[in-house]
């Protein structure tokens, strides 16, 4: 499914550009981006399959923790 892209507020760009200036993104494989998401409850071991995945496929793991933590420091400007 394919969604228009949202237009993101000056706060949101600026922890955007933030966080992704601190991610060290390997070239991509692909010419559009992919975006694998893994959902599951706490201690199931979503971490460890991601970041096993992503040594398999050359992905950069992001994880939630982190946008929230860059979001609520912009917040804080």
């Amino acid at each position: 499914m394919v969604h228009k892209r949202e237009k993101l507020t000056k706060k949101e760009q600026a922890a955007q550009d933030a966080f992704m200036a601190k991610l060290d993104i390997k070239k991509r494989k692909t010419q559009t981006p992919v975006i694998v998401a893994i959902i599951g409850l706490v201690g199931s071991g979503k971490s460890s399959v991601a970041q096993e995945l992503a040594k398999h496929i050359g992905a950069t793991v992001i994880e939630g923790d982190d946008i929230r933590i860059e979001l609520r420091k912009q917040m804080e400007n």
